[in-house]
């Protein structure tokens, strides 16, 4: 009797008598075809097989262990290499191949990667699909990469390096700290450009810090400063006092000042191109200057029932006569303007008709400058009531020539987020926001999939109703990490000691 028809049979299974002794279970051929020693073993192999099968499930096990105790190496051997394909199913081998792709694409990115090891089936599977690697990929922040063809390890080693950095800003190691002192009062208001940071204080300056070495390189005397903003020439101020005012930089001369609110300001946005400055007060009006000389064009109000937190231009049409006195005259002017619980669009033509779009009252909100994906403007609400808050995205319009807010879609935030945090920027894939709530974080949330991705744990800030005391840096990995967009400032803050403090992207991550 050959010994591959013996072992074909010896772990086959009946879930029954396996029947007459004509022909057994993996006989592959009639019994009468045997000689008489292969058949009295059958029989007897049969028998026992019967026998076993009406055994309850602890008699079975006891029948194997005696079995297994009078094997020798050559029997326990071959157990070996026979029982992992009868107790073990590879449900990747067994499923289509679509179906395993979509399993893999909803596990973690730790499960993802311990599946790599399970076997070289496995492993070489995963590193086949494209659709893993890039579905993982942006799940864990990364950009997708425009070029048309990728290879497949692109996109995993950007799914590994994107993950790796997830979790060392979450303990700060990917950023280096540097702390800037110097003002004597409490700092209000923050800006950054040309690597340069600009703070204001209530110690009556506004300092310039070099962003790499943390040196001031300059101090101008100012007033009181609750927000400012500057360009290559000059340094906007908003202040307590209820004006605004052009500083030199070069020189820390006074140049011109705005001088119209009977309240403090506390925004405004400057344009040398436009030669146009708006500025927003506690006095619920929002006021537009001509930038070099101080005139008051227009002063709007009657619509804002609170402080007014941000202002920002929009756009300005081109002048029809350049000799027109009146730098608005013949001009469309649009711009926005926020406070903590409405947000108004405006349009002022020719200096004398205006129209107002009122987009929506909440219990709380406040505005972000700009959206990087639609170069449109962003409103970050809490609505009391439902116990929510979310992000409403508008691209304007200019119709009938008036200034027409464009809903482009709302962001559900994440539950697990503080109400009425401050929203420091949003892209294609992250925002940003600072929470005060006893200590103080930065709290990273994917757009996407409406989660927290990173929570950074920063010293005790002092918050400020428009949002001036933290500014971000370079903002391009707002649309989603990649090898070269990771440099410079991350973020600056104003902190309770009257100090500064800088967290900069390292130059390579350790």
């Amino acid at each position: 009797m050959s010994h591959g028809r013996i072992m074909k049979m010896s772990h086959s299974r009946s879930p029954s008598d396996p029947g007459p002794p004509k022909m057994l279970p993996g006989m592959e051929v009639p019994m009468a075809s045997y000689n008489d020693s292969e058949k009295q073993f059958l029989i007897w192999l049969h028998s026992v097989s019967v026998k076993f099968l009406g055994l309850t499930d602890t008699k079975r096990i006891c029948f194997l262990d005696s079995i297994i105790s009078l094997c020798g190496s050559k029997e326990l051997t071959y157990l070996t290499e026979l029982l992992p394909n009868l107790v073990y199913r590879d449900f990747l081998r067994m499923l289509p191949t679509e179906v395993s792709v979509r399993i893999l694409m909803m596990l973690d990115e730790k499960s993802l990667l311990n599946c790599c090891l399970v076997s070289k089936y496995w492993n070489h599977l995963i590193n086949s699909f494209r659709e893993v690697w890039i579905h993982m990929a942006k799940r864990v922040g990364a950009k997708i990469l425009a070029e048309p063809y990728v290879p497949i390890h692109k996109y995993k080693n950007l799914f590994i390096h994107s993950t790796y950095l997830v979790q060392q800003m979450k303990n700060r190691s990917a950023f280096e700290v540097m702390t800037l002192e110097g003002h004597m009062g409490r700092v209000m208001a923050l800006t950054q450009g040309r690597d340069l940071v600009a703070t204001g204080s209530d110690d009556h300056t506004v300092r310039f810090w070099d962003i790499h070495s943390g040196e001031c390189v300059k101090v101008i005397h100012t007033h009181s400063v609750s927000a400012l903003q500057f360009d290559d020439i000059f340094v906007y101020t908003a202040s307590y006092d209820n004006t605004a005012v052009c500083w030199d930089i070069d020189t820390g001369q006074l140049m011109w000042r705005y001088v119209g609110h009977i309240s403090a300001v506390f925004s405004l946005d400057a344009r040398r191109d436009l030669n146009l400055l708006v500025t927003g007060s506690a006095d619920k009006t929002v006021k537009v200057w001509q930038l070099d000389s101080g005139i008051l064009l227009n002063s709007l109000s009657d619509w804002h029932n609170d402080w007014i937190t941000h202002v920002k231009i929009l756009s300005c049409s081109p002048r029809q006569d350049g000799a027109e006195i009146d730098i608005l005259q013949g001009r469309t002017l649009q711009l926005v303007s926020v406070d903590r619980q409405g947000c108004c669009f405006w349009t002022i033509s020719n200096n004398e008709n205006i129209d107002v779009s009122v987009t929506h009252t909440a219990d709380w909100c406040i505005n972000v400058p700009s959206d990087r994906q639609n170069s449109g403007i962003s409103v970050c609400t809490w609505n009391k009531k439902d116990r929510c808050q979310s992000i409403s995205i508008y691209k304007t319009e200019t119709i009938d020539n008036k200034c027409v807010p464009r809903h482009i879609k709302s962001l559900s935030l994440p539950t697990d987020l503080p109400s009425k945090q401050t929203v420091l920027g949003i892209g294609q894939k992250f925002a940003v926001f600072m929470v005060d709530e006893g200590y103080s974080r930065v709290v990273i949330v994917d757009t996407h999939s409406c989660r927290i991705m990173c929570s950074i744990p920063v010293p005790p800030y002092r918050p400020t109703q428009n949002g001036s005391s933290a500014t971000l840096g370079n903002q391009d990995w707002l649309d989603g990490f990649t090898e070269g967009n990771r440099t410079g400032l991350f973020l600056a803050l104003c902190l309770k000691d009257n100090n500064i403090m800088l967290l900069k992207w390292k130059d390579h991550l350790t």
